[in-house]
């Protein structure tokens, strides 16, 4: 027998009845056709997994019922987070979603300098709520049982001026990074996971000087991957989280 997963922010108690949002209408009831009785996973965002049996199922309209609270986690005791310039097309959405799956708890898309990106505050939203929806899909696929903060696009200028978090500390990944700490010793000397982590990852044609200067005034630290190549930002994003990944594990 087939189990879906599905996703609802709230909180419920076995017995509650869940009604499911639109997108998950569509994606279940019209695209799986879905029946009364079935059986699904429910997952929160907020460290909730529930069973669950499916009691209503039309296209306008599919609810849950509460069957058994089968996992409830804290909130992940660091963070770390992603602050990625924008890049053109479906790979950045990409990118994000893979990094949920590897375990991010924020997602700060930045414009910079070379970012030829251009978005108005409607299209913004728009993006933003598709980031989310992204990060859904990707919650319910590897598992995970936190939703990431997707926070709206800034300018790097904004980023750097904001208040970090306490202890914050913001690593700026850079190519050809020859005499800069490698990621995974600067991390461990910066006591992450124990503090806040913020990785920075710069756009297509990499950082500019202006850039650079307003890193060192900020008190940003520099680090390398350790590779001679120029790696795409998706690619330079992914490498290194999995590496501060494995800095946790």
């Amino acid at each position: 027998m087939r189990i879906y997963r599905c996703y609802n922010d709230s909180s419920p108690k076995v017995g509650d009845i869940v009604a499911l949002d639109d997108n998950e209408i569509q994606h279940l009831a019209a695209a799986r056709r879905i029946r009364p009785g079935d059986q699904a996973i429910l997952i929160n965002g907020r460290g909730g997994e529930f069973a669950a049996t499916i009691a209503e199922s039309h296209k306008r309209a599919l609810t849950l019922r509460v069957d058994q609270i089968l996992r409830q986690k804290d909130r992940p005791a660091f963070t770390l987070r992603l602050a990625a310039a924008i890049t053109k097309g479906a790979d950045y959405d990409d990118m994000m979603q893979r990094a949920v799956e590897l375990g991010i708890t924020h997602f700060q898309p930045l414009f910079t300098e070379r970012v030829a990106v251009e978005l108005d505050p409607i299209r913004t939203d728009k993006r933003v709520e598709r980031w989310k929806r992204l990060a859904i899909e990707s919650l319910k696929q590897c598992e995970r049982l936190w939703l990431p903060v997707i926070e709206p696009p800034i300018h790097i200028d904004a980023f750097l001026t904001k208040a970090p978090e306490a202890e914050e500390r913001r690593i700026v990944l850079r190519e050809r990074a020859k005499g800069f700490p490698a990621l995974h010793r600067l991390a461990a000397e910066t006591a992450y996971p124990r503090i806040p982590l913020s990785l920075l990852i710069g756009p297509e044609g990499g950082w500019t000087e202006k850039e650079f200067q307003a890193f060192e005034e900020s008190g940003c630290s520099y680090a390398s991957l350790g590779v001679e190549a120029v790696l795409r930002a998706e690619t330079a994003s992914l490498t290194a989280l999995a590496i501060l990944l494995g800095i946790q594990l």
